[in-house]
Order: C-alpha cells, then sequence, then structure tokens
C-alpha cells in the first residue's frame, strides 16, 4: 500500500511530536527530581542544626537515658521527624520512635550514615 504525500506528513509530524515530548518529560524528570532531592536534603539540615542547638543547649549527660528520652521524642514531634541520638561507637541513648527501654533495632557501629555523619563532626 502507498501512502499519499499527507499521510506522509502527518506521520513525520505526529513523530516529532512525540519525540519532542518524550525529550520534554525526561528533562522536565530529571530537572525535578533534583531540586526535590536539594530541597530535601536543604530542609533536613536546618532541621538537623536546630535538633543539634537544641540539644546542646540541654546539656544532658551520656548516661541520662531518661532525660535523653524525653528531649528526643519532644523534638522529633516539633521537627515531624524522626530523631535517633547515637553515641560514636554506634550504641544508640535515645531514639524518638522506639518506646524507652526498648532500643533501638538497628546496630548502628557499621552504618555509612553514622560513618559520614562523624566525618563531618
Amino acid at each position: 500500500m502507498r501512502m499519499g504525500i499527507r499521510a506522509k506528513l502527518f506521520l513525520v509530524l505526529f513523530l516529532l511530536i512525540v519525540a519532542s515530548v518524550a525529550a520534554v518529560d525526561v528533562y522536565i524528570s530529571l530537572v525535578l527530581e533534583r531540586r526535590l532531592t536539594e530541597s530535601v536534603s536543604r530542609d533536613l539540615r536546618i532541621r538537623l542544626e536546630l535538633v543539634r542547638s537544641q540539644l546542646e543547649r540541654e546539656n544532658i549527660a551520656a548516661n541520662e537515658a531518661g532525660a535523653w528520652k524525653k528531649a528526643v521524642d519532644q523534638l522529633g514531634e516539633q521537627a515531624h521527624a524522626r530523631i535517633t541520638v547515637v553515641q560514636r561507637d554506634g550504641s544508640v541513648i535515645a531514639d524518638s520512635e522506639v518506646p524507652f527501654g526498648e532500643g533501638s533495632q538497628r546496630d548502628w557501629s557499621t552504618s555509612p550514615e553514622l560513618a559520614q555523619a562523624l566525618e563531618g563532626v
């Protein structure tokens, strides 16, 4: 079956439109993902600094688990985030989402997140 010039032009224009829409979709997806990631990262860093500042003002001794738990629960609620205070050896002092006395289910001693955080200290 032979296609006329109009059919060929329609097909070429249709394919150009599809390719253009696909290219714009990929570009916008990448840009939005990068901006969203940057925004969330910036927001978490701000929350971290606020929580760190508040906990430093509390001046709680490392062995006062009840006081840490109370402070972490309050700050976690205010920051709308989970807050886990971990010692340099990986042991958890307090976790805003774990009931007092149960301890964290996670071993932080080999955690890449803890290693990264300690590099920034």
